[in-house]
């Protein structure tokens, strides 16, 4: 189903491997509608659990814009290594606009640390901090546009 108010067509699909310690994933999307001809999203992630660390990468770019003329880019670095009872986490993304926003090719980058402890299987405490550089002021922060900003979490987490 299309996302818009007129009538188009929405493309998609998944693709995902997981075996032993190996994880990779594709997924595709493509919007056809009009003007909108061309927008679309390709993802791709890969795992490999070493054992005492799990690196992980990630990579997305997204056709945006009057038909999909303008395009951004993520990459992910990431990685997890089980610590005491718990599991340390640090991820490192970069985010990239197209200049055809009107901008100097803005960069984000976002740095995150954090930490799940587990307290039973099925609970667990974390905490997270993350510090995000918005570039060439690129209008990442929704509360004041252009601005570098952080973010601290503190939660518990329950499964049932």
């Amino acid at each position: 189903l299309s996302e818009t108010t007129q009538q188009g067509r929405n493309l998609g699909f998944n693709a995902e491997y997981a075996a032993g310690p190996i994880y990779a994933g594709l997924g595709y999307e493509k919007i056809t509608n009009g003007s909108a001809d061309g927008r679309g999203v390709v993802n791709l992630a890969f795992h490999y659990d070493l054992g005492m660390v799990k690196p992980i990468i990630y990579f997305a770019k997204s056709k945006v814009g009057p038909n999909g003329n303008l395009s951004n880019k993520a990459v992910s670095l990431a990685a997890t290594a089980p610590l005491g009872s718990g599991v340390l986490k640090a991820a490192y993304t970069r985010v990239s606009l197209d200049s055809g926003w009107g901008v100097a090719e803005d960069k984000l980058t976002k740095l995150g640390l954090g930490y799940n402890y587990n307290l039973s299987k099925r609970t667990k405490v974390y905490t997270y901090y993350t510090r995000v550089n918005n570039g060439n002021n690129a209008g990442y922060n929704v509360t004041n546009s252009g601005s570098d900003f952080s973010s601290f979490a503190l939660g518990v987490r329950h499964n049932f």
